[in-house]
């Protein structure tokens, strides 16, 4: 071992020695040294997400909230309490008390698990800052506790109007070249707050989706439409001279998008016609809920008089997987159908008699759908009614 040599100093009144002994190096002793920590398992847990619904969530109504929390540590382990708040747009400390918790699982290393809370938003301040907090109470040790927390800004300050069309029904039972018809096209106002929906134009043959401001060849200018009504405009058209069918009726409301809206997605509509028609029609929102499956479906109901005793043919040919059921006069259940037409289509035939009462409704096989469809008789006349 070599060590730096020793300093000493005489003083007058005897020998004082002053050492300096600098470091040693080689041999096989040891100084001593910063004690770090030991590698260890821990786990580390990072909130990665939430989610948001409704997504425009306004002052005072329900949502929720679905929150997913990561292990990004190398152990398996309790995750502790996942703690939330409504609006809260400060960094929360240990022990800070969230206004709802849940009770995560033990959760293994590179593992994911959450929970969907149910809250109310503020009554007013929107937007607002939602905030997560795992491992809220720090009661588990952790090797990186940065990433605990996580906020998302929503909500908005007020409603909003968001016009849709919400049918198109043609009055006339059979359309060919130069003729007149007449078209009665529904609006809706399905947003939360009222507006003006302004201009709505149509076209008897427009194929192609319509930019703001044009001008089709009809059109009528609509007042004020309070939240969730609907309004219903007629028009007299002549079809097209060139072709027999497969024409492309389209309507546009607001087409001068003059009006924010929720979803300026749902503004136009547009189906096929020519030829012998049904009646063509839109499941939406607003429509009544499914008899046959309940609160999950939407439903048109329709009044069928027979114009003949025997055999009767109901055809349903839908953008979507569509199904008929058939009543009595008394709504009393007679039978179904789902896919005995053509591509999921549904086409119910039963023996009825002339002149005596039957309902029919129209809704789809799977839940929440929207679509457009048509609906045609072998015999007789269907009229649109509302469930009793």
């Amino acid at each position: 071992m070599k060590c730096t040599q020793a300093i000493g100093t005489w003083l007058a009144s005897g020998v004082v020695v002053l050492l300096t002994l600098a470091g040693c190096t080689g041999g096989s002793g040891g100084g001593s040294g910063n004690t770090g920590h030991g590698g260890g398992e821990q786990a580390d847990f990072e909130v990665t997400s939430i989610e948001i619904n409704p997504a425009t969530l306004y002052p005072g109504k329900t949502g929720t909230a679905s929150v997913v929390v990561y292990n990004k540590g190398n152990t398996t382990t309790n995750a502790g309490v996942l703690g939330i708040w409504i609006n809260q747009p400060d960094a929360q400390g240990c022990g800070a008390t969230p206004e709802q918790t849940w009770v995560l699982a033990p959760l293994g290393a590179g593992q994911s698990a959450g929970h969907t809370f149910t809250f109310v938003a503020p009554n007013s301040g929107a937007p607002w800052t939602f905030r997560a907090f795992a491992n809220a109470d720090c009661s588990i040790p952790e090797s990186d506790t940065s990433n605990n927390q996580l906020s998302k800004t929503y909500g908005q300050t007020e409603e909003t109007p968001d016009f849709a069309i919400h049918s198109v029904v043609f009055n006339s039972g059979a359309v060919i070249t130069d003729t007149t018809f007449t078209v009665t096209v529904t609006v809706t106002n399905l947003g939360g707050a009222s507006g003006a929906p302004g201009y709505l134009d149509v076209w008897v043959n427009q194929p192609n989706a319509q930019a703001c401001g044009a001008v089709g060849d009809d059109y009528v200018y609509l007042g004020l439409l309070g939240a969730r009504e609907s309004v219903s405009q007629d028009f007299t058209l002549t079809t097209p001279g060139l072709i027999v069918s497969n024409w492309t009726f389209r309507a546009f409301v607001d087409s001068g998008c003059d009006t924010d809206e929720l979803d300026e997605g749902n503004n136009q509509y547009a189906i096929l016609y020519g030829g012998v028609l049904g009646t063509p029609y839109r499941l939406a929102i607003t429509d009544q809920v499914s008899t046959w499956w309940g609160s999950t479906h939407y439903a048109d109901y329709y009044r069928l008089i027979p114009a003949a005793t025997g055999s009767v043919t109901l055809n349903m040919i839908g953008s979507f997987d569509t199904f008929l059921i058939l009543y009595d006069s008394n709504w009393n259940y007679l039978t179904y159908d789902d896919d005995s037409g053509d591509n999921l289509n549904a086409r119910l035939t039963y023996n009825l008699t002339a002149g005596q009462t039957y309902y029919v409704e129209a809704t789809s096989w799977a839940a929440n759908v929207f679509g457009t469809y048509t609906l045609t008789t072998s015999s007789g006349t269907l009229t649109p009614v509302v469930r009793p």
